[in-house]
Formats: C-alpha cells, structure tokens, sequence
C-alpha cells in the first residue's frame, strides 16, 4: 500500500468545504474536484480522468442556476419547471459520476485494497461525493 501518496492530496476541512460550497452555491464542486482530479492524473500516467468533466460541469451548472429566470417569468410552467429539474439531475449525475471515477483512481494510487483503512468506501462516495473523498483524504494524512 501506498499511504505516503496521501501526502499529494490537500488536507482541507470538510466544514470549510461545505462553508464554500454554500458561499459560491455549489460552484465550488467542479473546482474542487477538477483540482483533486489533476493530482490523480499526475501520479497516474494511466487510467486518467477525462478533463471533459470540468466545462460540462460548469456549464450544467450555469444552465442549471439560469432556469431560476425562466421559472419566475413563465409563473412556474410545468414544462419550464420539467427542464429545470432534468438539467438540475444532469448535473448532479455528472458530479456523481466524476467523483466515483476519483474515489477509484484515488484507490489506486494508494494501491488500497477493499475493507483496509486506506479504502475509499462506494457508499460513502454515493452519498456524500466530494465532501466524503475530502474527509477521507484528512484522515489518512493524519
């Protein structure tokens, strides 16, 4: 196992995290993970995480908070309504997605093997994305 790799990750608070995310309304996911992302492509010359993630993630963010206009003028159309929510589930699949395929290449690069402290648990990553990869990061560079 590979624990000194962990050293490549920034150790940041998980409360710091969630405070930025709240401040920046959830714009502060794609950076973080784009980021996160770079220093797992960086120990891996293999098996990296396409960059595509970053531009599509924001601009689906972007669509996403951009409905909010639409939805006010049009007096909550149903159909206004329904692509809001479609593009708001686009958005969080894209997020979801990304962060398991980091939640696996951070498994290898720390060489983890299943049920050993340095695994990171699908689960966990399901639930609390970035924000769990975060926690998980500062508890092993502890």
């Amino acid at each position: 196992m590979k624990r000194e790799n962990i050293n490549h990750f920034t150790s940041q608070s998980v409360w710091g995290m969630i405070g930025l995310s709240l401040i920046t309304l959830t714009f502060y996911f794609p950076f973080w993970l784009r980021k996160t992302s770079r220093l797992v492509n960086g120990l891996l010359p293999t098996n990296q995480i396409s960059t595509w993630f970053f531009p599509a993630s924001i601009l689906l963010t972007i669509l996403n908070f951009g409905m909010v206009i639409p939805e006010i003028v049009t007096d909550d159309n149903p159909i206004v309504m329904m692509v809001s929510k479609l593009m708001n589930n686009i958005d969080c699949i894209v997020i979801l997605v990304w962060a398991f395929k980091l939640r696996n290449r951070i498994n290898l690069v720390l060489e983890a093997e299943e049920k050993t402290d340095l695994w990171f648990n699908a689960l966990w990553t399901f639930l609390f994305q970035m924000f769990y990869i975060q926690f998980r990061i500062k508890q092993i560079s502890l």
